[in-house]
């Protein structure tokens, strides 16, 4: 197992929750271990998406996320989504870094391979209390961005998505 998968499954622990989490407010998470948790977290994501958790990723979604757009739409844009790419096979991480203006947001950008094909995916996450929550979520099909659909509901408060590095 990499150093990487080490301590991403240790970061996967810390988000459900497991061997009593720290508090974030009691212990300082450097770079690495922001990292690591937002990557795991992409994969509780993509695990949940295929279980058909629409319902579950939003109410686990950060409070930001949920206020900015409604219960409805998102389950039916999520299962839109199910029902468009088929099951999310894999994810290969790109770029996990901080962003927008402090170290509670952190973004993952990186490949996603569903049964239909391959699209590039941007995850930013809210890191509270020890966990990362989903604070919005990209897709990309070639040069457009095909989720969200609109800006009707969509509305980001902080830097727009990372770029490929390459």
């Amino acid at each position: 197992m990499s150093n990487l998968s080490a301590v991403a499954a240790a970061a996967f622990l810390l988000v459900l929750g497991c061997g009593g989490a720290p508090r974030q407010n009691d212990v300082p998470m450097d770079a690495e271990a922001r990292r690591a948790l937002a990557v795991a977290a992409t994969n509780a994501l993509r695990e949940t998406f295929n279980q058909d958790g629409c319902g579950s990723i939003y109410s686990e979604a950060s409070d930001s996320f949920r206020s900015q757009q409604p219960r409805e739409p998102w389950m039916n844009e999520c299962q839109r989504l199910r029902g468009k790419l088929g099951e999310w096979e894999c994810f290969g991480v790109k770029l996990a870094a901080g962003c927008g203006s402090s170290d509670e947001f952190m973004c993952v950008s990186g490949s996603a391979t569903f049964e239909s094909g391959v699209y590039h995916v941007v995850v930013a996450y809210r890191l509270e209390t020890g966990r990362a929550r989903l604070e919005s979520f990209f897709l990309k099909n070639g040069e457009k961005w095909t989720f969200p659909p609109s800006q009707q509901y969509y509305r980001p408060h902080y830097d727009p998505p990372l770029r490929d590095p390459s």
